[in-house]
């Protein structure tokens, strides 16, 4: 969950969002939703488009940032209901033109998928299912472990484009999710695990590079008994690691290494399988841990929001039923609601405002 992939504004008395100019009627350029179901993959397939993205101007690195905020383009939330009955088990998402060309995965800053009615394990706000980032490659759980969905639950997805191929492009989202169906149930029932090292509900997860070596850290509380059974991570250019500790003890409990090419240009980040079943790593209410990260700067200048970084995983609770419910009343919760891209696309084609969920 990039986790992220997220950009909220900054403040919780925002006025209503702004309704797109084209909520009255669709033109042939307008993006258009479908959702399908592949029941021989068993995949549901969500595709979009067209989304028209401006090349970014360029300015000099270390300059406030490696490219400029134009790029940084948000689509509509794409709202769906879940159309099958069973688990979610993993994603791949590709990028292409309108002729079918495939677009390099450095267009897009993150894609988000929300699910409006559950909360994350730490942020009492609406569930990330998964993000995906420049360098997150797909992702397929083995069959003895899927995310519980009900039929007709709702969800969301939305991108943030960061194109740097030097045109304007014409881009066309295809989401396939693969599922387990009700006669596949899982040995583990998982749900997914988001932890960001500046989360700042309502403001910017990214933060600024300084020269040399850069560390920042996030400590918390679970919600509820469970196991971490897998953990990849999110990171920018420079990153080192992503650590879990336990601030009680000093003791690392899980580490996610940058994988970096000699210049510091991050192409993924490394993922683990913790373990499955009591081989997982257990985690208390009422302990503190601390999720942090490093990096490692070379340059003078200060890189403006260079830096991100998320550890994400699978956690099973030790009791489903005792997880946290959503709460729609609570501030953070409305924060992080009213702060979503702005506009909804529909299957039906149709654009139009932020409902309450």
């Amino acid at each position: 969950m990039v986790l992220t992939a997220m950009a909220l504004a900054a403040a919780l008395t925002q006025g209503p969002l702004a309704a797109p100019t084209n909520t009255s009627r669709l033109g042939a350029d307008d993006p258009v939703l479908e959702v399908t179901i592949d029941s021989v993959a068993q995949e549901v397939v969500l595709r979009a488009g067209p989304f028209h993205i401006a090349a970014a101007t360029m300015v000099p690195r270390g300059q406030m940032r490696s490219h400029s905020h134009d790029a940084h383009a948000l689509t509509p939330i794409m709202r769906i209901d879940w159309p099958v009955e069973g688990w979610l088990r993993g994603f791949s998402l590709r990028l292409r033109e309108a002729d079918g060309t495939e677009l390099p995965s450095a267009i897009i800053h993150h894609f988000v998928a929300l699910n409006y009615e559950r909360r994350q394990l730490v942020y009492p706000v609406i569930e990330r299912l998964f993000a995906v980032g420049q360098e997150t490659s797909d992702v397929l759980l083995p069959p003895i472990v899927g995310v519980p969905l009900d039929y007709g639950q709702s969800l969301g997805f939305y991108a943030m484009w960061s194109n740097t191929l030097g045109r304007d492009l014409s881009a066309y989202i295809e989401l396939r999710v693969p599922y387990l169906s009700t006669t596949q149930e899982p040995q583990f029932e998982v749900l997914p695990l988001y932890l960001d090292v500046n989360n700042v509900i309502g403001g910017e997860s990214s933060f600024d590079l300084h020269s040399g070596v850069n560390e920042r850290a996030f400590e918390f509380e679970f919600e509820t008994a469970g196991r971490i059974m897998m953990v990849g991570g999110h990171m920018h250019d420079y990153g080192e690691w992503v650590r879990l500790e336990d601030v009680e003890t000093g003791e690392v409990l899980i580490e996610v290494k940058g994988e970096l090419d000699d210049k510091g240009k991050t192409h993924g980040v490394e993922r683990k399988i913790i373990g499955f079943g009591d081989d997982a790593l257990h985690v208390e209410p009422g302990h503190r841990y601390r999720v942090v990260a490093r990096y490692d700067y070379p340059e003078s200048e200060t890189l403006k929001d260079g830096a991100m970084a998320h550890m994400m995983g699978i956690f099973v609770p030790d009791d489903l039923s005792d997880f946290p419910e959503l709460d729609r009343s609570a501030d953070l919760y409305n924060l992080d609601f009213t702060n979503l891209p702005t506009g909804e696309l529909h299957v039906d084609g149709a654009i139009g405002r932020h409902s309450r969920h």
